[in-house]
């Protein structure tokens, strides 16, 4: 089983991460953006390697969050939607899920601010962001959406 966890800064994605970690013992690979062109090129093969070798995870971020932080944080995402679809259509093939973490845009903010976020500073990039998760959890997917919200 593979548990994807994903929303924007704020909802609480890693703080559950650990809380399903604990209770299933399955380990958490926490992604983050691409450093370099390289790891751009890199980045779809290496999902779909994980996702074959069969192994219980849990994501904390990865493709679902480079399409949201992509088109914002540089113009563009590595990854595209059929892209989503060649990975989802390998996960529905073992079995997953997506936990969507999210909460009232003004309230995440502020949690950003209050922890001293420093990748998203803008709160224009960050309402870019919330708003590209929403339109990328409103498609149809090909493995279960499960909707998380915090509150606060």
């Amino acid at each position: 089983m593979i548990i994807i966890i994903e929303g924007p800064d704020g909802a609480g994605k890693t703080t559950l991460a650990e809380q399903i970690s604990r209770q299933t013992k399955y380990p958490i690979i926490h992604r983050t953006k691409p450093k370099n062109e390289e790891e751009k090129k890199l980045m779809m093969g290496e999902y779909l390697q994980t996702i074959r070798s069969g192994k219980n995870m849990i994501f904390d971020r990865c493709w679902y969050s480079e399409m949201a932080y992509g088109p914002v944080m540089r113009d563009s995402s590595v990854i595209s939607y059929p892209q989503m679809y060649e990975l989802e259509e390998q996960l529905a093939k073992i079995g997953a899920l997506i936990i969507y973490t999210s909460g009232p845009k003004a309230a995440l903010w502020q949690r950003c601010q209050k922890r001293g976020e420093d990748y998203v500073t803008s709160r224009d990039d960050f309402n870019a962001i919330y708003d590209n998760y929403v339109q990328i959890m409103k498609v149809p997917h090909l493995i279960p959406v499960l909707h998380y919200e915090v509150k606060d």
